[in-house]
């Protein structure tokens, strides 16, 4: 008990510490509430509470009412915040997920002590030093895959209905910022940039300097697709890659200040056409790039609208290793605007959503909801209850591993993709593949409301047969209907198997729209350079 009163009293003083901030009654008043509720709570509940979570639940609620950025992170979920900031940890390296009762590997990553001892995809967890694995989450077989670097651990999975040993030694896991670059065709160079952890905009520059001298690219792609973002300061490094020195980038303001970021070095190529590819997925730093250029004239916008994160994100150490993470301002692109889509109650609403914003040449840019592509290019899968069921039974993945365990190689080139799908008609032949689809749905609901009001003579009821019957038949073809959206699925999924994070990458190019587009408008100058005519 005196323990409990020891942090009422810290915390208590802690945040009296900052009552300059506003009213000094008001503050004090709702602390010593809060101290009142926190002690009654820990001395007379009916139950036995325990403090730290208790705290923990209070402080969670509390930031929640902000936004969904500002955040507690208690000592025993730092290490998975530093991760995210620097990917880097202790580690096997590999992706992993749950599937039924055991958590499986995903993928492993290429070069680390995963993928080099044989563990592969598919595989399932059963034993981690020698302890049954069977029902654990994901969050407990990952701490215990990870360590310090250089200890070791033992897992046995189970493939092919075959158990395997393992033993593997924890190395350190850097998880790459760029995990792809290349050469499409025609001269175009193309980056994948996945996050902005530390680094980003280094590892960009040394994609582009390899791409430019050992391949003469002459055109380029930023794939920002998918990303999150990051440090902000990655995200102005990047364009300052592209714009010329002393450029306004973007600019921060909160509650007490506005600091404009400016490009502070000299660009690598301010003349190369380049074309950004964003989508739903693309939030906050790859935000500030794709708008940044796009506001600066310097690239072609492709894809979807974006995401809508316009706030930046602060960190603050706190007791016993333990940090705030919180929101301390907007940021704003060189044409002025906020692209912010949600205001929350704690988030400043001066920003006018209707005023007119335009790029340096003149061109109109919408604010508040994201960054609109300069040209729309949906690449989004059709979506119906086959593909969901196929996707939700884990199918494409299970065939993928399948196929591994039955073929020594893969050629991405030469592949028969008529080959592929009849192998997996095969195999989902073999499984007890059930789904209702949206028209048995609404049979079903008609049929029920039809006997419910009486009306379910011979005439009707045959009526209703005929049209079951007619459904099923169709349903029956649903396989064939998707084929290609099914080889869209299936070849990505083997190729990681044999080439990783790579071969993911290169077999979703074969077919996407979106790189098409932009490949379309970089091959044709006048097609570029009208994108950047202003619009009245």
């Amino acid at each position: 008990m005196k323990k409990i009163k020891n942090i009422i009293l810290v915390l208590g003083l802690s945040l009296l510490s900052f009552s300059f901030v506003g009213d000094y009654f008001e503050i004090s008043k709702n602390i010593e509430i809060f101290n009142a509720v926190y002690r009654e709570i820990n001395m007379f509940y009916v139950e036995e509470v325990k403090p730290g979570k208790l705290m923990k639940k209070a402080i969670n609620s509390m930031l929640k009412s902000l936004d969904p950025y500002t955040t507690y992170i208690p000592e025993s979920e730092i290490e998975d915040f530093k991760f995210q900031r620097t990917g880097v940890y202790g580690g096997i390296g590999a992706i992993i997920s749950k599937v039924g009762e055991y958590v499986i590997v995903r993928e492993p990553y290429y070069g680390f002590p995963a993928q080099k001892t044989g563990l592969m995809a598919g595989d399932k967890f059963l034993k981690i030093n020698n302890e049954d694995v069977k029902g654990k989450s994901v969050e407990y077989i990952s701490s215990k895959l990870k360590g310090e670097v250089g200890t070791k651990v033992n897992v046995v999975v189970s493939r092919s209905n075959k158990e395997y040993d393992f033993n593997l030694k924890r190395e350190k896991i850097k998880v790459d910022n760029v995990p792809y670059y290349g050469v499409l065709s025609d001269d175009i160079g193309y980056i994948v940039l996945s996050n902005f952890r530390e680094n980003a905009a280094k590892d960009i520059q040394e994609a582009y300097s390899e791409l430019k001298k050992k391949h003469s690219i002459k055109k380029l792609i930023l794939d920002l697709r998918n990303n999150p973002g990051g440090l902000l300061n990655e995200s102005v490094d990047i364009v300052n890659i592209f714009v010329p020195k002393s450029t306004e980038i973007v600019s921060t303001k909160s509650r007490h200040n506005e600091y404009i970021y400016k490009a502070k070095q000299k660009a690598l190529d301010t003349e190369i056409p380049l074309v950004v590819l964003v989508n739903g997925g693309s939030a906050s730093a790859s935000e500030i790039v794709s708008g940044s250029l796009q506001d600066l004239d310097r690239a072609v916008i492709i894809g979807e609208k974006t995401y809508g994160k316009g706030l930046v994100q602060g960190t603050k150490p706190l007791p016993y290793n333990s940090q705030l993470k919180y929101t301390t301002a907007k940021y704003y692109l060189p044409s002025g605007r906020c692209i912010q889509e949600v205001n929350y109650s704690s988030v400043l609403k001066e920003d006018s959503l209707s005023e007119n914003y335009t790029t340096l040449l003149g061109r109109k840019v919408s604010a508040g909801n994201g960054i609109h592509p300069d040209i729309n290019v949906l690449n989004n899968q059709e979506v119906n209850a086959f593909l969901i069921s196929v996707i939700k039974n884990n199918y494409i993945f299970d065939f993928a591993t399948e196929y591994r365990l039955n073929h020594q190689d893969f050629n991405l080139i030469k592949l028969d993709t008529n080959k592929i799908f009849k192998l997996f008609e095969d195999f989902i032949s073999q499984k007890e593949h059930t789904y209702e689809t949206s028209s048995e749905v609404y049979l079903d609901t008609l049929v029920s409301t039809i006997k419910n009001e009486k009306y379910d003579n011979n005439e009707v009821v045959e009526i209703c047969e005929k049209i079951e019957d007619i459904i099923k038949n169709e349903k029956s073809k649903d396989l064939y209907n998707n084929k290609n959206l099914i080889l869209d699925l299936i070849i990505p999924e083997i190729s990681s198997r044999f080439f990783y994070q790579k071969g993911r990458i290169e077999a979703n190019l074969l077919n996407d729209k979106q790189i098409k587009k932009a490949k379309f408008i970089l091959l044709d100058t006048n097609e570029y350079n009208m994108i950047f005519e202003k619009i009245n």
